[in-house]
């Protein structure tokens, strides 16, 4: 399984993934589409919906003050989480 790293919000990256199999990462400016008022969250609410793991460094969340406004289904890491997740078997691309 694919694991895509996203760090910066880029649309056209977004879609082109979402039509691949993969699970995302969602890291510093990129985890703005995970804000479930954020018009532009489409993709990745329709990856959810296929049954794709979305994941996201909680620090990064916080520090932008996202807490309470995720997409539902996005999984938070912490650091200790994230290395666990890296070394699970995927094939990490960072895009």
């Amino acid at each position: 399984m694919k694991l895509f790293i996203l760090n910066q919000q880029d649309e056209n990256l977004l879609s082109m993934l979402s039509e691949t199999e993969g699970d995302y990462l969602l890291m510093q400016n990129a985890v703005y589409y995970l804000n479930k008022v954020y018009g532009k969250n489409l993709h990745v609410i329709a990856a959810l919906e296929k049954g794709r793991k979305v994941f996201a460094l909680e620090q990064e969340i916080t520090k932008r003050g996202l807490q309470d406004k995720l997409v539902e289904g996005v999984e938070l890491l912490t650091h200790e989480r994230l290395i666990e997740v890296l070394f699970s078997g995927y094939t990490v691309l960072n895009m």
